[in-house]
């Protein structure tokens, strides 16, 4: 009976350290949240630094090879992300937008006067920064066709109409709807339009040129044996066939194709304007097309 009252002692101390353990259980969980909030904020200044690190390795590539750079704002353009290109590309944006709507409309009828039923050609505003943009996007070589104290022509040309569309971006799964295109009339007959250039060999018969090759010197073609209609039949007695030929044998090989974009300056631009990149002037895109009365299915196969 004498220990009783260390027992009761040791159930106080017991009790006592029981009541304080909820405020040190509170002590670290604060001690804990501060630390986290000083990870994390250690966390994001390595980040900062890692990012800037990346930027000064980027600012230093730029700055050796500063001295071969034709453009000393060039570095800083691509330190900042500046998309130096963007008029080109938004010049794109337009010109395949025009040929999308162009398209889809019925090509004039024989009676429908029209300035060439034999092209297909669409004039868009541009600034000759623009264009020279755009050209650069589609690594085209640029001939100054025209010169002078008012005006100022530039023209790219094409070996085929793909190539065009190649140039303005346009989708590889868009290429064969916009250079055929099959329509209605109101008899229900149908006609088709096929952007391709057509001439004449020496023989008299039709030819289809496909693609040139100006430094090949070679032209591929479709062409027919003979030009014989089967008045039964309705169609040609010898299909279309695909050929290279020499350029020389055709008098169309002698002057540039029909497929070219041009740019021609305003006169009143280049009177107002110091830089020439800012003169106004007309992006003029031209496509070869024929006509034919029915689907066209035979020519259709080679585009």
């Amino acid at each position: 009976m004498a220990k009783r009252p260390c027992l009761e002692a040791e159930d106080a101390s017991c009790r006592s350290d029981g009541c304080a353990q909820p405020a040190e259980l509170d002590t670290l969980r604060t001690g804990y949240a501060e630390l986290s909030q000083r990870v994390a904020a250690l966390e994001q200044r390595g980040a900062l630094f890692a990012t800037i690190d990346e930027k000064v390795t980027l600012a230093c590539t730029w700055l050796a090879s500063w001295s071969t750079s034709p453009a000393p704002l060039q570095w800083l353009h691509a330190l900042a992300g500046f998309d130096t290109l963007m008029a080109g590309r938004s010049l794109q944006a337009v010109v395949r937008s025009r040929l999308l709507e162009r398209v889809q409309s019925r090509p004039p009828s024989r009676t429908r006067r029209a300035r060439n039923k034999n092209e297909l050609r669409l004039e868009v505003d541009s600034s000759r920064g623009a264009f020279d943009q755009m050209v650069k996007l589609a690594n085209a070589q640029v001939t100054v066709s025209a010169t002078g104290s008012s005006r100022v022509t530039l023209a790219v040309s094409f070996d085929h109409p793909r190539a065009l569309l190649v140039a303005i971006d346009l989708p590889l799964h868009l290429h064969q709807s916009v250079l055929v295109g099959t329509f209605r009339k109101k008899h229900h007959d149908v006609v088709s339009r096929v952007i391709v250039e057509q001439c004449v060999s020496s023989s008299g018969g039709k030819v289809y040129i496909l693609e040139r090759s100006v430094t090949a010197g070679q032209v591929a073609v479709a062409m027919r044996s003979t030009e014989d209609f089967d008045t039964n039949r309705m169609s040609f007695k010898h299909p279309l066939q695909r050929r290279e030929l020499p350029a020389s044998s055709l008098p169309a090989m002698s002057v540039p194709g029909a497929t070219s974009i041009l740019w021609r300056s305003s006169s009143v631009s280049m009177r107002c304007e110091e830089n020439p990149m800012l003169m106004c002037g007309k992006l003029i895109v031209s496509l070869p097309t024929v006509t034919f009365e029915g689907d066209a299915r035979d020519l259709a196969v080679f585009m």
